[in-house]
């Protein structure tokens, strides 16, 4: 029993006197104290979902903080629907103002055993600051706790009810307040083993109300009749009895206001008169019968509303780390709610507001609300008003004023809108974008192609009578206009009805006769095992782009493609193989695969090709799971520094990049980079995306789906990449930054447009279509499901939401388009037993630019694939009539369950296609062969058959000239896709290769692929050094008619560019040298020291710029300045000394020259007539003998006239 403490009782005469005389005072106190205003009304706005998918439930809080429940009983049979709100961390950009949604469990589940609910159980879910979601079972005299390990009961015959309840941190303990025969209320803990009572002596009336609530302690603060008492839950020993002087207490609630320490709270009292008191920094003291405010108090009176039928709504301290600084009062005798607002800082009341939630037009409130507490995105609580089952936010928490694509009532009936406030004009309700906008995406008839989606900025669609567009094309449009596409230009249009040449097709107008370009066969595939000892047995089969030595040994191949997958089994634990095909009808042998990453048991793998790593070698991505539960995330690489050669092989050196558990996992490639992994049977899966450099693995866990997500590969981060369907047909985008745990997953709106599915649909599931990187579009995602026909078969029908995601920007509301692609045979699947229908959807990768992909149905009686078409000119893309293959009975997989798949090339060299090899559980193996018909060389394949090329075209995709892929020999192609002489501006011709390449992006004529192989540049960029830039850098200048950066001359500080001629070529004329440097040559050079014939002439001396100046022009040496008196003496001597040497040279040439001639011409002639007498020559003077000297005398008269005449002239 609790030990009551001494009170001051009315019933003593000192007692009763100073009761009266505080009570007196009391009253006048707040009668005369300030009045509490009343301010206008304030409008709360609703949240857009609701928490729970069923309707009538009220929440209540639970964990402590972060977790909340609601509770809804089938009186028939007699189970519980129980909704939880998991209180993980929300991350993502707005979708906290949106609040949380719960997931539902049916029936109520205590691990794995159902918890039984009577007409005569009162199911408890007790609060609790731990991770315990223990139930209490109540009947009269019986309380049954359940837990997932056990099962405990306490039986008291006295026991008629659960007052409050709490479930203790640290201890596996259940404390109880507890009704007893109806007089008394005890204190009862339950520790799993016993539970101890312990009884009160104060009488509980049935006409008295108990309230309580947790604080601090924890304890419970509880308040009836005359009194207000703390019990202590561990052990109910610290039992306080508060009297206040002879006013009652009806409610004593422990909250935070004002306090932020953990060991302190805030406790209200709402007293009998109707006022309130408002204990901050309460603390019970232990001695005495009353408790202190340290922080302080404030008082206040509600006047005119009666207290025993007012109720104060804020949370508990015991879940409080962050306080609310406001009080929220629930009147259910007017069903209105109150917002009273607290000054801290004056310790009073400020204002008061009645609050009033939409609808407007509504009653008042019929239900009691609550407040509930949401995690926000930095793991802060948030404290939300939640009314049934929709939460309400205050107009600053809704940030109405900040966020511009919304408009909020602030006054009632103010916006026409259920939850009082709407969507601006032309804008979508889509939270989890970017933009961080709640209607951040367009409406219909509206695109953000122009603008960022982030600007909030919506523009109507160019293109009449369309739904959501592209730019200018339209992807979706309005009801009841059809969409037509041009089978040329491939850009669809809105029309009021289909041309003659096509047919309707749920909303398209399509050709009337579409080429199908599949060949299918089915073949089963023989597998010689018998050399392995022990033998083996398959277990499961896969693709990989690494090829297999002769000795096993695993390596990477340069420029390998998924069409050269070499197909790899697995069998018992550590055991791989390699698939070796042998001849045509043959059994295909193995090979032993060595050096594999993983010794487990694999049952699924799956790879992916990632970019090249920095040395040109490919890398791969590569998921496997195991028989154990074991999931492996690696990276194969070369870990060679050489760039690989064509063909050339390289060890694959493996990374682990994730390591976790997920038992009986189903693999499946997902989108290029993505691989999903999901339980067989089961909702929950994990979605494994591979970063572009290979270096990380990042993991999104995903729950409630039926099947394996559509991965929405290049859809905004922000707003998510997994689009679910669960098992009802429900469809929702997962948001990127929220996992499984999240409670409001569920609450996002349905992702699917359009009218409700039939309600016989089978197999809704959503797929994602790899678009060739070349085709300018983006991975194409798809709804596909079953619908029976009246003639018995099944139309297998698919709704297309072009672009995914983009532009438009909607993570919600995603409208599509509908056709048929196949009617297939009943008697392919088992519809006694939809539940159990066996059926698989696969994607299959085609090599081929306009026909990517393939969407494979694979039941046990047949097959149907579809190919998905991109059109080469507008890069739309849309699914072709499926082609189907029957498989004899007995002939197909045992079972779809477990199935494996593996895409291998096809079968023979002069197909385009592949072989799809499919294992079932009972280790058959069957190969599914899938040739792609091309069309000859000259023609493309169009919509209706294999049409004819341009004539400037050899090999194209389309009927236009800049359609061509290849061109005739005396032609290159330029990137524009036309055949031309000689390549355009913005490209260059390789030496060798008929193509023409894209010049970098800089230039706008090139000489290479790099930015500094530019010969010209767009305006009003330059050239410099081959490269365009934005400026000329100093100290180069612009030689305008060339666009061109002309560079000064060595050692030039300052230079001057002119036009040399008509050709748009400049010359530079330096103006100034760097220090140290003059300026020579008439501005051509800078030079260090001046050359013959000039001198320097620096600033201090003759002018403004160092230069070297000329000499004088008598100067022909070194000078010193330009006068003549600076020339050199040196130099002076030199010049006459060499011209005093001329001239005498000059002088003693002539003169040598006449001596010669006279001495040939005079004087030998004349010695030789004997002219010259004897005293000219001793010589001469001989006497001569007679005849001699008379045959001379004789000859000298014969001849004396011509020599006189001679010697005249001379």
């Amino acid at each position: 029993m609790f030990q009551r403490a001494a009170v001051i009782r009315p019933g003593r005469p000192l007692g009763l006197l100073l009761a009266l005389l505080m009570h007196s005072l009391l009253w006048w106190a707040g009668r005369c104290s300030d009045t509490v205003p009343r301010a206008a009304d304030l409008v709360y706005l609703r949240a857009p979902a609701q928490l729970a998918p069923l309707s009538g439930l009220v929440f209540e809080q639970l964990r402590l903080p972060g977790l909340s429940h609601a509770r809804r009983t089938d009186p028939i049979d007699l189970t519980s629907d129980v909704f939880l709100q998991d209180g993980t961390n929300m991350t993502a950009h707005s979708e906290h103002r949106i609040g949380a949604a719960f997931s539902g469990r049916s029936p109520v589940l205590i691990g794995q055993r159902p918890m039984p609910t009577p007409h005569d159980y009162q199911l408890i879910f007790p609060q609790t600051t731990t991770d315990r979601m223990d139930v209490v079972a109540f009947s009269p005299g019986r309380v049954r706790i359940l837990s997932p390990n056990h099962t405990q009961d306490y039986q008291d015959p006295l026991l008629t009810g659960v007052l409050a309840s709490l479930h203790l941190p640290g201890h596996r303990q259940t404390a109880l307040m507890m009704a007893r025969f109806e007089y008394y209320w005890a204190h009862l803990l339950l520790d799993g083993n016993a539970g101890i009572l312990t009884g009160a002596d104060r009488d509980l009336w049935a006409d008295e109300q108990f309230i309580s609530s947790t604080g601090l302690g924890p304890a419970f603060h509880a308040s009836c009749d005359w009194e207000y008492a703390t019990v202590r839950a561990h052990d109910a020993e610290q039992v306080h009895f508060y009297s206040d002087l002879g006013r009652k207490t009806t409610q004593a609630l422990a909250t935070r206001l004002y306090s932020t320490a953990p060991d302190q709270e805030d406790v209200i009292h709402l007293k009998t008169d109707s006022t309130v008191h408002v204990c901050l920094g309460f603390r019970p003291e232990p001695d005495r019968e009353t408790y202190a405010c340290s922080l302080g108090e404030i008082h206040f009176s509600l006047h005119y509303m009666a207290s025993e039928k007012v109720r104060f709504i804020n949370p508990p301290s015991l879940g409080m780390p962050a306080p609310m600084d406001h009080l929220l009062l629930w009147d259910y005798s007017y069903f209105q709610l109150v917002r009273i607002n607290l000054d801290f800082t004056q310790m009073q009341a400020t204002h008061f507001q009645v609050i009033t939630l939409p609808p407007t037009t509504s009653p008042q409130l019929q239900e009691a609300p609550s407040v509930l507490a949401f995690p926000g995105p930095d793991g802060s609580i948030a404290w939300r008003l939640v009314v049934g089952d929709r939460i309400f936010f205050h107009p600053a928490d809704f940030q109405c004023h900040q966020d511009t694509s919304i408009l909020c009532a602030e006054r009632p009936n103010e916006v026409d809108s259920q939850m009082g406030w709407r969507c601006a004009p032309g804008r979508l309700y889509t939270p989890l974008g970017d933009s961080r906008l709640l209607c951040g995406a367009c409406a219909d008839g509206h695109t953000t192609a122009s603008r960022p989606l982030a600007e909030g900025h919506c523009e109507p669609c160019p293109v009449g009578g369309c739904r959501v567009c592209s730019g200018e094309q339209c992807l979706v449009c309005e009801w009841p206009l059809m969409q037509v596409v041009d089978a040329h230009t491939g850009i669809p249009s809105c029309q009021q009805a289909c041309p003659s040449d096509t047919i309707a097709a749920n909303g398209l107008c399509l050709p009337a006769v579409e080429i199908i370009r599949l060949d299918l066969d089915w073949r089963p595939v023989a597998v010689d095992l018998g050399h392995l000892s022990p033998p083996a047995t398959i277990l499961a089969v896969a693709s990989s782009r690494m090829v297999p030595t002769d000795t096993g040994r695993l390596m990477l191949q340069a420029a390998a493609s998924a069409v050269q997958a070499q197909a790899l089994l697995f069998g018992a634990p550590g055991q791989v193989l390699a698939l070796v095909p042998g001849p045509a009808d043959a059994s295909h042998h193995v090979l032993d695969v060595l050096g594999f990453p993983s010794s487990g048991q694999v049952v699924a793998m799956v790879e992916v090709a990632l970019p090249p790593a920095k040395n040109a070698w490919p890398a791969l991505g590569l998921v496997l799971c195991h028989a154990d539960g074991l999931v492996l995330g690696l990276v194969a690489r070369c870990r060679s520094t050489s760039p690989p050669a064509a063909g050339g092989l390289c060890p694959a050196s493996f990374e682990t990049l994730y390591t976790g558990q997920l038992a009986g996992c189903s693999a499946m490639q997902a989108s290029s980079r993505a691989v999903s992994l999901q339980h067989h049977g089961q909702s929950e899966g994990l979605l494994l995306e591979f970063d572009p450099t290979g270096e990380t693995l990042r993991t999104v866990a995903f729950a409630n789906s039926a099947a394996h997500p559509a991965h929405l590969a290049r859809s905004d981060p922000a707003i998510g990449r997994l689009l679910l369907v669960d098992g009802a047909g429900h469809t929702r985008i997962q948001p990127d930054t929220l996992t499984s745990e999240d409670g409001r997953l569920a609450g996002l709106l349905e992702a699917r447009a359009g009218p409700a599915l039939p309600g016989d649909h089978i197999g809704l599931q959503a797929v994602t279509l790899p678009v060739h990187p070349a085709a300018g579009s983006s991975d194409q995602v798809f709804f596909s499901y079953l619908l029976p026909a009246p003639d018995g078969h099944l139309a297998w029908r698919i709704e297309h939401l072009p672009e995914g995601l983009l532009p438009h920007g909607r993570t919600v509301g995603l409208p599509g388009n509908t056709r048929d692609l196949a009617r297939l045979p009943a008697d392919w699947f088992d519809l006694n037993a939809p539940e159990r229908l066996a059926l698989r959807l696969l994607v299959v990768r085609l090599p081929s630019t306009d026909y990517p992909s393939a969407l494979v149905l694979v039941s046990q009686g047949g097959m149907a694939a579809a190919p998905l078409y991109c059109h080469p000119a507008s890069g739309l893309c849309w699914l072709q009539p499926a082609r189907m293959l029957a498989i004899p009975p007995g002939t197909g997989p045992g079972s779809l369950e477990g199935l494996t798949v593996a895409p291998v090339p096809g079968p023979g060299a002069a197909t385009d296609g592949l072989s799809l090899l499919l294992l079932d559980q009972s280790s058959h193996l069957w190969s599914l062969d899938i040739a792609l018909v091309p069309c000859p060389d000259g023609s493309f394949p169009a919509l209706s058959a294999c049409q004819k090329c341009h004539p400037a075209c050899f090999t194209c995709k389309g009927a236009q000239p800049n359609m061509c892929t290849a061109c005739h020999a005396d032609r290159l192609l330029s990137t524009a896709g036309r055949c031309v002489e000689s390549c355009p501006p913005g490209e260059y011709n390789p030496t060798g290769e008929p193509v023409c390449h894209a010049c970098h992006a800089t230039c706008v004529e090139c000489s290479g692929p790099a930015g500094n192989n530019c010969t010209a540049c767009p305006q009003p960029m330059v050239l410099f050094r081959d490269t365009c830039v934005s400026f000329c850098p100093s100290p180069s200048q612009l030689c305008q008619p060339a666009a061109e950066c002309i560079e000064c001359a060595p050692h030039c500080a300052e230079c001057l560019v002119r036009p040399l001629d008509a050709a748009q070529t400049c010359t530079d004329e330096c103006t100034s040298c760097q220090e140290g440097y003059l300026l020579a040559n008439a501005g051509k050079l800078c030079v260090a020291a001046c050359p013959s014939g000039t001198f320097p002439d620096w600033p201090a001396d003759h002018g403004p710029v160092p230069s070297c100046l000329p000499c004088y022009a008598g100067c022909r040496g070194e000078c010193t300045g330009p006068d003549p008196a600076h020339c050199l003496a040196t130099g002076k001597q030199v010049d006459a000394a060499v011209a005093v040497g001329l001239g005498l040279t000059l002088a003693f040439l002539v003169l040598g020259m006449l001596a010669w001639f006279v001495y040939r011409h005079v004087w030998l002639p004349r010695r030789q007539a004997g002219i010259f007498g004897p005293s000219y020559d001793a010589k001469l003077a001989e006497p001569m003998s007679g005849g001699a000297a008379d045959d001379m005398a004789a000859a000298a008269d014969d001849r004396s006239e011509p020599l006189l005449k001679e010697e005249i002239y001379l």
